[in-house]
C-alpha cells in the first residue's frame, strides 16, 4: 500500500507536471472503487477547468481547480497514477484528459482507491477535516505523542499506526522508525520514557523525510508518477529483512505479527 512518502512523492511530481494544465474531459471505466465512481458528474465538474494547486493530506492527493472545487484521489492499496499518451492498459479505471493530448491515468488492480469531486471547501473539509495531525508537521511533538500514550496499553507499533493519533505512519515506516529509536514494537505505549518518546518522534520524521528524498519504497505495486520504483527500498534497515543481520548492531532481525500486520525488529538493539 502506498504510504505517506509514496503519496508525497507522487504529489510533488504532479505539482510539477499538471499545475497550470487544463482538464478537457474525464473518463471513468468502472463504478466499483472504494466509493462508487460517478464519472458523469466528475466530467461535468472538471471539464475545461485548470489545475491551480496540488497538495497532500494524509494519503489523499488534492487537485484544486480554478473557480473553486477540488478533485480528491486516494490510491488505496494498489493504485497508481501516470501521465502519458499511450492506449488504455489493463486496470486503467479513470482518465483525466489534459490539454496538449496527454492523460493523467488512474490504474488500480484491486479497486480500493477513491476519486471524488468536492465542489466546495466545506465538502472538502467534511472529507478531510477530521484527519489527525501530520507526522511532519510542527504539531507532532514528543509532548503530543506522550499525551496520547499516557494511558495506552496498546503496543507502541500499533499505537503510532492509528490514524486518529497521527496520519500516514504506515506499516513499513512504523517498523523502521521504532528500529531507529531503539524501541521494541511490542512495548506498551504508556511504558515509553520521555527520552524514548522524543527519539521516536524524531525517528518518524527522519525516516519519512529520507524516504521522500529517495522516491518512496517499492515492495510490490508502488510506482512513482514516472513509472520508476521507489529507491528507499534498498535503505530499509529492518522491514522485510527477517533472519538477516541488523545493520546497526549485528543482531538478528525478527518478524512477528501485530494487529494482522507484519512487524520487523532487531531483538538485540530494540528494547
Amino acid at each position: 500500500m502506498p504510504e505517506l512518502p509514496e503519496v508525497e512523492t507522487i504529489a510533488r511530481a504532479l505539482r510539477r507536471a499538471v499545475v497550470g494544465r487544463t482538464l478537457t474531459r474525464f473518463y471513468g471505466y468502472t463504478e466499483k472503487l472504494r466509493q462508487p465512481l460517478d464519472a458523469a458528474t466528475i466530467n461535468r465538474s472538471v471539464k475545461n477547468r485548470s489545475i491551480v494547486a496540488v497538495a497532500r493530506r494524509a494519503k489523499f492527493i488534492v487537485l484544486t481547480l480554478d473557480h473553486g472545487g477540488a478533485v480528491v484521489i486516494h490510491l488505496g492499496m494498489t493504485g497508481s497514477l501516470r501521465i502519458d499518451k499511450s492506449p488504455r492498459r489493463a486496470h486503467d479505471h479513470a482518465v483525466f484528459a489534459l490539454d496538449h493530448g496527454e492523460k493523467l491515468v488512474y490504474n488500480d488492480p484491486r479497486k480500493f482507491g477513491l476519486i471524488k469531486f468536492c465542489p466546495t471547501d466545506a465538502e472538502l473539509k467534511i472529507l478531510l477535516g477530521k484527519l489527525a495531525v501530520e507526522p511532519l508537521a510542527a504539531a507532532f511533538t514528543p509532548a503530543y505523542l506522550a499525551a496520547k500514550n499516557a494511558r495506552a496499553a496498546t503496543p507502541i507499533k500499533t499505537q503510532i499506526m492509528k490514524q486518529e493519533i497521527v496520519v500516514g505512519v504506515g506499516n513499513i515506516y512504523a517498523s523502521e522508525a521504532l528500529h531507529r529509536a531503539g524501541v521494541a514494537p511490542e512495548r506498551p505505549a504508556k511504558s515509553l520514557t520521555a527520552a524514548e518518546t522524543a527519539a521516536l518522534v524524531a525517528a518518524i520524521k527522519d525516516v519519512l523525510k529520507e524516504s521522500i528524498k529517495h522516491g518512496g519504497t517499492t515492495i510490490s505495486d508502488y510506482r512513482q508518477l514516472s513509472g520508476r520504483e521507489g529507491n528507499f527500498t534498498r535503505r530499509l534497515r529492518v522491514y522485510d529483512r527477517a533472519g538477516l543481520d541488523c545493520r546497526h548492531c549485528g543482531g538478528k532481525i525478527r518478524k512477528i505479527t501485530q494487529a494482522g500486520r507484519s512487524t520487523y525488529f532487531c531483538e538485540k538493539c530494540q528494547v
